[in-house]
């Protein structure tokens, strides 16, 4: 796999479940729960060592994967591959698309239950989304092109 991708996958996916995890934090917050901060920082770290490793990064990757692809050919298609504000725009869009695909096909394939519980509602949503905008981001920075040498 490419150092890029994997690169990219990194901060989407720590962004992804730092959101998650303090998401959850905050419902619990809401319906009267008390969480200290020892306990908040504990449950990220541990999201972050299980859940990024064991389910986030290998959906994530598959769907960045796939996303970034497709958002690279629609670049070479529309001959843009070199206009950088294009690139930052197209892979944004295919990063938050593919996070939102895949909390879609993980509900649905896991009998409509969320893996993702801070993506349980709308809020979550749109913060596992803009999680994706941040891989994207960061994918077409490391993939820019390089400027022709002068000789």
């Amino acid at each position: 796999m490419d150092s890029r991708l994997v690169s990219c996958r990194r901060p989407n996916s720590v962004s992804g479940v730092c959101f998650s995890s303090l998401r959850v934090i905050a419902l619990l917050e809401n319906i009267g729960g008390s969480v200290s901060f020892g306990k908040t920082l504990s449950m990220v770290l541990y999201d972050l060592f299980y859940f990024a490793k064991i389910l986030y990064l290998g959906f994530v990757g598959l769907g960045l994967l796939i996303a970034f692809g497709v958002g690279s050919i629609l670049l070479l298609i529309l001959e843009l591959r070199s206009r950088a504000s294009y690139r930052f725009i197209v892979f944004s869009v295919a990063g938050a698309v593919s996070m939102g695909v895949m909390l879609w096909a993980m509900k649905n394939v896991f009998f409509g239950m969320q893996l993702v519980a801070g993506a349980r509602d709308g809020t979550g949503i749109f913060l596992q989304i803009l999680a994706g905008i941040l891989g994207g981001l960061v994918f077409a920075l490391l993939t820019r092109p390089k400027p022709p040498k002068l000789n």
